[in-house]
């Protein structure tokens, strides 16, 4: 069987995986994986994900008796259906046909990388055009005569599993709304220094609720931007752009309303110049930093949001049971989990966003919708929150969303 190694930062890239067959390297794995996955996306999280889902795909070549580099189509289909009726020991519930999509995405990814180098013979088809991108006509004239040449992108298409609509829209109401950010007191500008409940937490769940950023969009907002704002006091309803790295390292301006870029400045100066200074290394320029010892001051990774998040749920009573499956002894149990996600926050403020910007006489909110979110086109905004606009209407007038967290 196969393993993989997540580096710690001492002798190679921190966060970069290696894979392993028994005590030996894989070397052609390994190879894929630094000059293909590391090479074109700089989030460990992708490298990661690439490198277990090659494992599992390696472990069942093993298990077939199979050689990787004369697996067949059917051996692959066989491994997509084992998966879709596995059941996930992390979450005692079906892997999700998304899922398998995105792990046999990378296999292919993989088979077609393996097939440019020359490794890979078998008879799961190739993309010849990944193919070129890997291997020139000037370093191969013949590469698109090759196995697979013929094979089209809907026809590789056909392999995967159907997606389903992910698109489901979780959206707080306004009373939930309320009863979750009251577990994390009152905001940066309003707190008692004594209040218990930190600011960064707060900004955790206030910079998506209110700005409608992704969890990746937060974690990358640095202090100076913040820094270099005058709040004009008198309107803190007034909007101020911040340029956010969003998906594929693209850029966009989003507008923080003066009252939330208060609330940010609140923290920079108080809780997190505290945290960053009990930390003797270089101040990392990232917002959020971690606050107790032995990382105070470094920045906050993807798990202590989703920890954060959870947290508050389940205080606030936004919990859900399921029934779920243990796949070693069969067992099912009832299992209680936060109702919401950290995404479920940027749904919601798309959503009420929509009805403050149309209470305020806005004749094409989508449009600024879109352009926050960071959406290709109003259509999109449109086609993923139409049918939930009128289920959260909250006939408010204000433009800003702020009022969503009155119990009233």
């Amino acid at each position: 069987m196969h393993t993989v190694a997540i580096a710690d930062g001492w002798y190679r890239h921190k966060g970069a995986p290696a894979l392993w067959a028994e005590d030996d390297l894989h070397e052609e794995a390994n190879h894929w994986l630094r000059w293909d996955i590391m090479a074109t996306s700089t989030s460990p999280n992708t490298w990661a994900l690439a490198a277990h889902s090659i494992k599992m795909w390696l472990d069942w070549c093993s298990i077939m008796n199979t050689d990787w580099r004369m697996a067949s189509r059917d051996c692959l289909l066989e491994w997509r259906d084992a998966q879709l009726q596995s059941v996930s020991p992390k979450t005692g519930e079906p892997y999700s046909p998304n899922t398998v999509r995105v792990r046999m995405l990378y296999v292919l990814r993989f088979v077609d990388y393996a097939t440019a180098q020359g490794w890979y013979d078998g008879t799961i088809p190739v993309d010849p055009a990944t193919r070129l991108h890997y291997s020139s006509i000037d370093d191969d004239p013949l590469a698109h005569t090759r196995k697979g040449a013929s094979v089209t992108a809907s026809q590789r298409n056909k392999l995967l599993p159907k997606n389903k609509d992910t698109d489901v829209v979780d959206i707080l109401r306004r009373s939930e709304l309320a009863a979750l950010f009251a577990q994390v007191g009152p905001r940066p500008t309003e707190r008692d220094p004594t209040n218990p409940a930190t600011a960064r937490d707060w900004l955790v769940l206030g910079i998506p609720a209110f700005t409608g950023l992704r969890k990746s969009e937060l974690l990358s907002l640095t202090v100076h931007p913040f820094q270099a704002i005058v709040v004009d006091q008198d309107k803190p309803f007034l909007s101020y752009d911040i340029t956010v790295l969003g998906k594929g390292n693209k850029t966009r301006a989003v507008s923080f309303p003066g009252w939330l870029v208060s609330d940010i400045q609140t923290y920079i100066h108080s809780e997190r110049a505290r945290a960053v200074n009990k930390r003797r290394k270089r101040e990392s320029q990232l917002l959020l930093v971690q606050d107790t010892h032995p990382r105070s001051g470094q920045p906050l990774k993807v798990g202590g949001v989703n920890d954060i998040v959870e947290r508050t749920m389940v205080a606030a009573g936004l919990v859900a049971e399921k029934l779920v499956l243990d796949p070693d002894t069969g067992e099912r149990t009832i299992r209680s989990a936060p109702r919401y996600s950290i995404h479920s926050l940027r749904h919601t403020y798309a959503v009420h966003a929509y009805h403050a910007h149309r209470a305020a006489g806005e004749t094409a909110p989508w449009k600024l919708i879109q352009m926050q979110l960071g959406h290709k086109s109003p259509r999109t905004t449109m086609e993923i929150y139409l049918k939930y606009v009128h289920l959260f209407n909250e006939k408010k007038a204000d433009v800003d969303l702020l009022h969503l967290l009155d119990r009233g």
